[in-house]
């Protein structure tokens, strides 16, 4: 499942940062999962403006097997604007042993 806006819609004024923090339930060390963030032009390119990674494993500090809270702090690139497009989602690089859950994301303005 992805998470999509327009970055307009997260505030009426430009966002320079954003901090991504959500509660991930990650089965094992042998889950090869990350939370992805992108911001893609508002036309349509090949190119994103971003594409970062977030790798769950190292994110929830050996806990795994039980409810860990997680956070990516993002710059947002200069040449985005206000219709370009945000996506939030979870991305398995590899065979995964069991389920891997997301729950509670908050997208927060940064000052």
């Amino acid at each position: 499942m992805t998470y999509r806006t327009p970055l307009g819609r997260l505030h009426n004024s430009r966002i320079k940062k954003i901090k991504i923090e959500a509660w991930a339930f990650v089965p094992s060390a042998k889950t090869p999962v990350a939370l992805i963030t992108v911001i893609d032009p508002a036309e349509a390119s090949d190119k994103s403006l971003l594409w970062e990674s977030l790798d769950l494993n190292v994110a929830v500090k050996g806990e795994f097997g039980k409810w860990v809270k997680v956070s990516k702090d993002i710059t947002v690139p200069a040449e985005a604007t206000f219709n370009s497009r945000l996506s939030i989602y979870l991305w398995r690089n590899g065979p995964v042993p069991g389920p891997t859950y997301l729950d509670d994301i908050v997208i927060r303005r940064e000052p």
